[in-house]
């Protein structure tokens, strides 16, 4: 279905859901992604805004993006988490046309076609912050020191003005695939440590396929819960 801007335009004016979701990528996201996971999506965005949006709220914005031409909503299942895949213009370039931005400033930005298995992993790291990260089923040790290192290069010192402010950072990881890491701009030492801690732990040797399964079944669990949604 091609992409009707006016109808895009006209939804994004009108509904409020729409324009937090638009704006949000607009403003943080600097690389085009095929999909978007609903369920992180919800937590990025009420980290980013201080909002308390639901995920029934998300899936029926997108359910009426979907209608103009902006993507697709899938479904949750046999383990994948719902998610939106976005038109093949990118949604970089859909949040410029819905906020009536310079069209052509996404040109600056490639596109990414995720077609890995992955799986969301969830640490506590403070009392009211629980860090996560997606990452493919098949992460190689290698993969993980990496993104360990990241992290404790982006701790700072406690800084005040930044307490509970968060910011995403877009990664390589490997050809085809970048993760998203977002953490609080008052990470600290410890923090730091323990999450890189953590990220090594993750890589995992191979096995029956079975065990990949079950990484990733409560996504499923919850989608199940949520078939009112649709």
């Amino acid at each position: 279905m091609e992409l009707n801007k006016k109808s895009l335009i006209s939804l994004t004016e009108d509904n409020s859901v729409v324009y937090e979701i638009l704006d949000y990528i607009y403003q943080e996201r600097v690389v085009n992604r095929a999909e978007t996971n609903v369920s992180r999506l919800v937590t990025q965005l009420n980290r980013y805004n201080g909002s308390d949006m639901s995920r029934r709220q998300i899936i029926s914005a997108f359910r009426q993006m979907e209608e103009c031409g902006a993507g697709r909503l899938i479904k949750g299942a046999h383990g994948h988490p719902t998610r939106f895949s976005w038109a093949d213009i990118g949604m970089i370039q859909i949040a410029n046309i819905a906020l009536a931005y310079d069209e052509d400033i996404v040109e600056l930005f490639p596109s990414v076609e995720v077609n890995h298995e992955t799986y969301v992993h969830t640490l506590q790291l403070r009392h009211g912050y629980d860090f996560e990260i997606e990452l493919p089923t098949d992460l190689t040790a290698d993969e993980a020191e990496r993104i360990a290192s990241v992290i404790q290069g982006l701790c700072i010192e406690l800084d005040r003005d930044n307490l509970r402010k968060v910011r995403v950072y877009d990664l390589p990881l490997r050809k085809g695939f970048d993760y998203e890491l977002e953490l609080p701009l008052d990470l600290t030492w410890m923090e730091s440590i323990r999450l890189s801690d953590f990220i090594r732990t993750l890589p995992i040797d191979s096995g029956p396929e079975e065990e990949l399964e079950e990484l990733a079944r409560f996504e499923c669990d919850l989608d199940e819960l949520d078939d009112d949604e649709f």
